[in-house]
């Protein structure tokens, strides 16, 4: 199944589809502008060859990582070792382990 075939989303500008993948079932969005053909993948979370294949047959070349919980990064080698361009756009107050005298949730930055 390529991800063209099954269109989570359409308008007049955007295209957005949805592949589910991994043990959790997690979900893979590729971004695409119906005008110039430019796509993103959202979480590169598992199964990178079914990813890369789905990359392929859409021109995806830059792949979003929202944050780096387990089940959504088991696949971000792999595609950017593949060539494909991963930006962490993480919230910064995401996978934040380090707890200050104050109470403030954030993490190390060594």
């Amino acid at each position: 199944m390529a991800a063209k075939d099954f269109p989570h989303f359409v308008d007049s500008g955007v295209r957005i589809d949805r592949l589910v993948v991994g043990p959790v079932d997690n979900n893979v969005f590729i971004i695409r502008c119906t005008n110039t053909g430019e796509a993103v993948l959202l979480d590169a979370a598992n199964e990178h060859e079914k990813l890369l294949e789905v990359c392929r047959a859409t021109g995806v070349r830059k792949v979003l990582t929202t944050h780096g919980h387990w089940d959504h990064i088991q696949a971000v080698e792999a595609v950017r070792d593949a060539g494909r361009f991963v930006t962490w756009c993480c919230d910064p107050m995401h996978g934040n382990t380090f707890k200050t005298a104050s109470g403030i949730k954030t993490r190390h930055f060594d």
